[in-house]
């Protein structure tokens, strides 16, 4: 699993981490990375500068906002704001040392904990106040000439082994994994190059239909787009359900038994950073087969076909590199957020044609909890399996701990697993990892020894998940609504 900067500056954006520094001199390309973690976590991205002041990020469906050019004035917007938004802040590390803008800081970090600041600078100078609110990177990206020989490198290495093919630095795949890698740091970009030549085994086809595929698949403003990132199951800890679930059916995954038949879509239910996408890339890796991620939003796109057509065009390209898995995350968030009752009606319609036309794609569904998605997918056995993903207790968290250590070659410090899973009761495998990257970036910061207290120092500054927040609109919409034909 990747284990590097652009992982950890993910995981910290997914946790809704308040306060980023990001020491940089390639503005251009930090940005393009906060744009794309932005669209697959729905996040409206705003960007202030000392010379343009607060704008809107055409990309993220959110209008231009009044233009913002005093510091002071800007974080008094946001700490007004009720969004979850995610503000870069560019030329601000001088400011730092005001007081007046450390105390707006420190009170939408302290209060306004759904929004997150990200100063971008080439040096940033933390203040003391801030030390530990703050995650501190350094990153060097590469860029596109740089990406695109570490693409060809990796691409040679794949042709050497193969006996008579020559290699062609044109093919469209090649040049399209560029795009899509572009803001990746470095050892990043060359693990997830080597996934997807490996893993989706896309140099392997000269067919021309094939190639424009497993191309359309790269770009991750797609509906239906390939995940880099597998995980091997001995990297995921906790999730004792999935992996005791997975054990006894792997056989039965989208293949018929004399005595059972295929099993071909699956619900994933529990509070967000239980470890339901980590699982998913960690099935797909054991059954050796590409993960392929479908956003909620294709349930917005118009069409003028009927519903089955739109599915297909959808799917279309996951077809015909099946067997995959298709994940469909945190969809009873995403209707909640849209109040649509339609959207509603087009994912069972969904989940019903995908039941009756039995294709080589398995489906898995994310959720809060399972009571939040309509009761119409669960019958006729269309969705039968459903696995719970439960808050890791004390052994797994020591588990969760020894994983995230090992993977970053932390082991050699003087850190105690056992005392940190004391410390963390309640909290979810990710915010444990939270922990552990914000004492990490701090201690390479300071250039102190990294220990077990400056873990449980971040332990304290991390939130408990709510796990009473209900997304039952799906759930609650009447059932006069669900009797729509599929055409």
């Amino acid at each position: 699993m990747i284990a590097t900067l652009t992982h950890d500056f993910e995981t910290l954006l997914s946790s809704n981490t308040s306060l980023i520094a990001i020491e940089s001199g390639d503005e251009a390309r930090v940005i393009e990375l906060i744009k794309k973690l932005a669209v697959k976590y729905y996040r409206p991205v705003f960007r202030w500068s000392a010379t343009d002041g607060l704008m809107a990020f055409a990309s993220t469906f959110m209008a231009p906002k009044p233009t913002l050019d005093d510091p002071a004035s800007v974080l008094r917007e946001i700490r007004k704001r009720a969004d979850k938004a995610i503000y870069l802040l560019c030329d601000f590390a001088p400011y730092l040392n005001d007081t007046k803008i450390l105390r707006l800081i420190k009170d939408i970090v302290l209060y306004h904990k759904d929004a997150t600041l990200i100063l971008l600078d080439p040096n940033i100078a933390v203040p003391a106040d801030l030390k530990y609110k703050m995650a501190h990177f350094s990153i060097a990206i590469p860029n596109s000439v740089q990406l695109q020989n570490l693409i060809n490198r990796e691409a040679r290495s794949w042709y050497a082994k193969r006996v008579g093919e020559q290699f062609d630095p044109t093919r469209p795949e090649l040049l399209e994994l560029a795009k899509s890698l572009k803001g990746f740091a470095g050892a990043d970009a060359v693990a997830c190059i080597e996934n997807f030549i490996s893993g989706l085994n896309v140099l392997s086809t000269k067919d021309s239909n094939q190639s424009n595929v497993k191309t359309e698949l790269l770009n991750g403003n797609s509906l239906l787009s390939y995940e880099f990132e597998p995980v091997s199951s001995k990297n995921l800890g906790g999730a004792t359900a999935f992996k005791r679930w997975l054990k006894s059916n792997i056989t039965r995954i989208l293949q018929n038994k004399p005595d059972q038949p295929a099993i071909r879509a699956a619900i994933f239910g529990g509070v967000s950073g239980c470890g339901k996408t980590m699982a998913a890339r960690a099935m797909a890796g054991a059954l050796n087969i590409p993960l392929l991620k479908l956003t909620p939003k294709f349930l917005l796109a118009r069409t003028n076909d009927g519903m089955s057509e739109h599915f297909e065009n959808i799917l279309h390209n996951g077809v015909e590199v099946s067997p995959a898995i298709v994940l469909l995350e945190a969809v009873d968030l995403f209707l909640e957020e849209e109040k649509s009752e339609e959207l509603v009606v087009r994912f069972i319609q969904f989940v019903h044609w995908h039941f009756k036309l039995k294709t080589q794609l398995f489906l898995i569904v994310t959720c809060d909890k399972f009571d939040n998605l309509p009761a119409e997918i669960y019958s006729d056995n269309m969705i039968s399996e459903k696995i719970v993903f439960e808050k890791p207790d004390l052994t797994e968290r020591e588990q969760i701990v020894r994983i995230h250590l090992s993977k970053r070659s932390l082991t050699s410090f003087q850190i105690d697993p056992a005392v940190i899973a004391q410390y963390s009761e309640g909290l979810t495998g990710s915010q444990l990892e939270q922990a552990l990257i914000m004492a990490l970036h701090r201690f390479k910061t300071e250039s102190q020894e990294l220990t077990t207290d400056m873990v449980v120092t971040a332990l304290e500054h991390i939130e408990l998940k709510d796990e009473n927040t209900n997304y039952d609109f799906a759930a609650n919409v009447s059932s006069k609504l669900l009797n729509a034909d599929m055409d």
